[in-house]
């Protein structure tokens, strides 16, 4: 194999990439609106089950980590764009 082969690219693999990358902005802000309906009580309306009192319950604080874990992508998106918007 050359090196021309290896490095290009065909149209359908560029398209599962960027649909790849376009899914990963997707769950910082569900998981974000997961961990918000959790804490709200909402979800528990939803699917009828009983939960603790304590508004961040354990789903909460799992919904919350992952946002966090997701975090990344968006950092890099702002990197990318300058994130002048960001600096104080």
């Amino acid at each position: 194999m050359t090196a021309s082969k290896v490095t290009a690219r065909s149209p359908k693999l560029n398209l599962l990439l960027r649909i790849a990358d376009g899914l990963s902005y997707a769950a910082t802000p569900a998981f974000v609106l997961m961990a918000v309906l959790t804490a709200s009580g909402t979800a528990e309306s939803m699917c009828g089950s009983v939960q603790s009192m304590s508004p961040l319950n354990d789903m909460a604080i799992m919904y919350l980590l992952m946002s966090a874990f997701h975090l990344p992508t968006w950092l890099r998106l702002a990197a990318r764009r300058g994130g002048s918007h960001l600096r104080v």
